[in-house]
């Protein structure tokens, strides 16, 4: 039973070190943000947000900004307090 215990345990620990010595070539790297920003057609600064301000609970801005009453930017500004210099 020991014996059956042990084994189990350094496969574990064997299974573990392979999976974390396992590392992602830098040139696979995505960065996912910037790729949605593409899509989007927008920068990444305005993508971050408009996403800030979807995920949001203000149903009201969010129907401001999609409309186009009110710019991301600015959404940004109200739902974060930052004010205009």
């Amino acid at each position: 039973m020991m014996i059956a215990r042990q084994n189990n345990e350094n496969n574990k620990n064997e299974q573990f070190s392979q999976i974390s010595s396992t590392t992602v070539d830098s040139k696979s790297k995505i960065d996912v943000r910037a790729k949605l920003a593409e899509t989007a057609g927008v920068s990444t600064d305005t993508y971050s947000k408009g996403k800030k301000i979807l995920d949001s609970d203000n149903e009201k801005l969010k129907q401001e900004v999609l409309s186009g009453e009110k710019s991301i930017n600015a959404g940004y500004k109200e739902l974060t307090g930052k004010k205009e210099n």
